[in-house]
């Protein structure tokens, strides 16, 4: 009998090694995200591009930093309940706390470099698991989320860059980074008090890539399907115009190089009409 318990203690010692483990990991990982998430209030805001200029000629200029891209028109009204949005972009210390050191795909490591490198399907797996660890509901942010986080919410000051006029105070990109990235929140945050929204690694949103609707929204999350997943903020290899607020890029869902993420938190996207449902009521 002596012998027996013996063994049961034996056996039992790795599983409470291992509960032991997981539960610090994720006190860790809580602790990680501690403040890092902030409050948006929600309100009404323009989405899309409010202005252009043309040259003296009459003809549009691409290089104008006013210069938008079609896909940026028409700006249109949409109304937004309130969400949470990380202060950051998602961390390589982060990343690998929940994934692993053997999953982080990013070109550079450094713990305080965000994670880059990710396909769209990446990041969902990473919020999915990062969700079972603490039991909350962390998302990627809608696209109409993000453009309304980073122009700064209802303090907003309707800058072009997330934070102000001056893109090298608020941006890491391609005229100061040239092409490398950095470590987060080393550059000035926006009026929200958030970092890196222009420059440093695009960010992958919830919404499939499609065109904007000519009329009202409300918490939008894009088309029902398609081919390419949207991308926001620019990165550190993108001119000044591709960081800008409005500017929309998209690629499809394998892995790019200055891909990343930002997490967000708010209701609950899956009883939300997708944008083609909300267009054809």
């Amino acid at each position: 009998m002596k012998h027996l318990r013996l063994l049961i203690c034996a056996l039992c010692v790795p599983f409470f090694s291992m509960t032991t483990t997981y539960a610090q990991n994720a006190a860790e990982i809580k602790a990680m995200l501690g403040e890092q998430m902030i409050l948006v209030e929600g309100d009404t805001f323009m989405m899309g591009q409010l202005a252009f200029e043309l040259g003296e000629d009459g003809v549009q200029d691409p290089n104008s930093l006013l210069a938008p891209r079609p896909d940026e028109f028409p700006a249109h009204p949409v109304t937004l309940s309130t969400f949470f949005i990380g202060k950051h972009e998602v961390t390589q210390k982060l990343y690998t706390a929940v994934m692993g050191e053997a999953a982080n795909p990013s070109s550079v490591k450094g713990e305080n470099l965000p994670v880059d490198n990710l396909t769209w399907e990446q990041a969902q797996a990473f919020i999915a698991r990062l969700n079972a660890i603490t039991g909350e509901n962390y998302r990627l942010p809608t696209e109409a989320e993000w453009e309304y986080a980073a122009r700064g919410g209802r303090e907003s000051s309707g800058s072009l860059f997330s934070g102000g006029e001056n893109v090298d105070k608020f941006a890491w990109y391609a005229g100061n980074a040239k092409g490398a990235i950095q470590p987060v929140g080393t550059k000035r945050p926006n009026d929200l008090g958030i970092y890196d929204m222009s420059g440093n690694v695009a960010e992958w949103v919830f919404d499939w890539y499609g065109t904007y609707p000519n009329a009202a929204q409300a918490n939008p999350k894009g088309p029902s399907k398609g081919s390419h997943h949207v991308l926001r903020g620019g990165s550190c290899a993108d001119n000044a115009v591709g960081c800008r607020v409005s500017f929309r890029s998209h690629l499809p869902v394998e892995s790019v190089q200055r891909c990343g993420l930002r997490l967000a938190k708010g209701i609950s996207l899956d009883n939300l009409p997708w944008g083609d449902e909300a267009s054809a009521n």
